[in-house]
């Protein structure tokens, strides 16, 4: 069953939208939960999305970096140049945020032209 709530909560929590707020509406909405899919094609794309998560969940890099033995100063590599770091601490940082690599088979992406774009 939707929970109901006001239109002045927040939208961001944990890795979950709880809604989409409607500017100007006075009524309760509906809402569901769902997970947030975040999509990293390149290592340039995964330090900051490691850095907001870390950032949602209220984790200073020192603290994510305790949870799994890791140095502050090798979180903030992660964040800053990712395409640096090694399997092993990458997963390291995902446990600590609570997170898991999902491997799938990403969308076709043609450009204008109908020729595949290159992401590297």
């Amino acid at each position: 069953m939707p929970v109901r709530i006001s239109c002045q909560q927040a939208i961001l929590y944990e890795g979950y939208i709880d809604f989409i707020p409607f500017k100007g509406y006075s009524v309760d909405i509906p809402y569901r939960r769902y997970k947030v899919d975040y999509t990293a094609r390149t290592p340039a794309q995964l330090g900051p999305i490691l850095r907001s998560i870390r950032n949602e969940r209220g984790l200073t890099q020192r603290d994510a970096g305790a949870k799994v033995g890791l140095k502050q100063s090798t979180i903030s590599a992660i964040e800053s140049h990712s395409a640096h770091t090694s399997v092993d601490t990458l997963y390291k940082l995902l446990s600590a945020l609570g997170l898991e690599l999902v491997v799938r088979d990403k969308p076709r992406d043609d450009g204008p032209s109908g020729v595949q774009k290159q992401e590297w």
